[in-house]
């Protein structure tokens, strides 16, 4: 079919019929519907002001994922696609590097080799395969199973506060919920091609999902801060019990950001810049047991 941005090329069509509802858009409402994940992703980048980029630079890809979207469904071309789905990668790599040194399995040189290696590894190895053999599958294939191991790793943080720990299961049953609703509609669009707004309620997942992480995002740790010390910087603020939806100082000492908490999930914490954490020096010194830039970043538990 040609329409307005030329014949569909795209390696994957969805139900919604193309130019059905525009002349000038392909798919008008799944275009429109995903822009939920420009919104979960500014949302994001709002709430991490202040943080490191290994946190941040998640809610970015989410938003170049959202921009992408809409770019694809509204042209539905192959340039386009990947313009949607290799930003997704990168939303991966970005929630991998989040992880490292916060999370226990990466304390370890070997640890945190294999999880940064793996990682550069799988997304790049299914990058280069994805592109060869332009096989939609074996890219919904691949992603499906690095979402999967994020889950894993989140699921063995212990986190300090228990509201953490219930946006993190929201947002896991979230994601599920728009998986199932996506694949509802690929295996029976033959039959009912009523089903095609089906689509969007992934895209209303994903945006639920995303906002859930606002408040829960891992401890930053810049490349530049050795494991021990993140190690021990976790551990004091595991020391200090965090009130949920409580700011812990009026006036935060120097370097440390009061944080927005999270209405939704009620959680409330110091953020990190990345002046603040570029240093090497003994933590303990500047942080010590009960103080609110200790207290307060206490987002996860060694």
């Amino acid at each position: 079919m040609t329409g307005y941005w030329g014949e569909v090329d795209a390696l994957h069509t969805f139900c919604e019929p193309n130019y059905a509802s525009s002349a000038f858009v392909a798919e008008f409402w799944n275009s429109l519907g995903s822009a939920v994940y420009c919104f979960a992703a500014l949302s994001g980048l709002v709430s991490t002001a202040g943080m490191v980029w290994q946190v941040r630079c998640g809610w970015w890809a989410l938003l170049l994922t959202g921009l992408g979207s809409i770019t694809f469904h509204g042209t539905m071309r192959y340039n386009a696609e990947l313009l949607d789905e290799l930003p997704m990668l990168q939303l991966i790599a970005c929630a991998t590097l989040a992880a490292d040194g916060a999370h226990p399995w990466t304390r370890t040189p070997r640890g945190r080799a294999l999880l940064l290696g793996g990682m550069a590894a799988s997304l790049g190895g299914l990058t280069a395969a994805y592109l060869y053999t332009r096989t939609f599958y074996l890219f919904v294939t691949g992603f499906t199973l690095s979402v999967l191991l994020l889950f894993a790793l989140g699921l063995a943080m212990e986190s300090c506060s228990p509201a953490v720990g219930y946006c993190r299961v929201r947002a896991i049953g979230c994601i599920a919920l728009g998986r199932i609703a996506w694949e509802i509609e690929e295996r029976f669009c033959a039959a009912m091609p009523t089903l095609w707004p089906l689509h969007n309620v992934l895209g209303a997942g994903g945006l639920y999902g995303g906002t859930q992480q606002r408040g829960t995002s891992f401890l930053p740790k810049p490349l530049a801060i050795r494991a021990n010390i993140h190690h021990e910087a976790v551990t004091r603020a595991a020391e200090c019990p965090m009130k949920p939806a409580a700011v812990v100082s009026t006036e935060p000492p120097e370097g440390c950001l009061r944080g927005h908490g999270d209405a939704s999930c009620g959680v409330s914490h110091c953020r990190i810049s990345s002046r603040d954490m570029g240093h090497e020096g003994d933590l303990s010194k500047r942080s010590p047991p009960g103080s609110a830039r200790s207290g307060s970043a206490q987002l996860l538990k060694a």
